[in-house]
């Protein structure tokens, strides 16, 4: 059985994001590491993704993380 991890409050918070260029996690697989931070802010904002350090977010579904 798979381990629910639900985001802390600072993880989906897109201010968290302080690099240009950000990496996209999904299930431990980046997909890419050149994301625009603009993409990545509107993710976080929209509950897509979580922040996972001010480089790198991760997948997120019905506020669990996928990453």
């Amino acid at each position: 059985m798979k381990r629910e991890y639900k985001p802390k409050d600072w993880q989906t918070d897109p201010r968290m994001i302080d690099t240009n260029k950000v990496q996209y996690w999904n299930n431990g697989v980046m997909l890419t590491a050149m994301m625009t931070k603009e993409t990545a802010i509107e993710k976080v904002t929209n509950g897509e993704a979580f922040v996972i350090t001010g480089q790198a977010i991760g997948t997120m579904v019905n506020g669990i993380a996928t990453a």
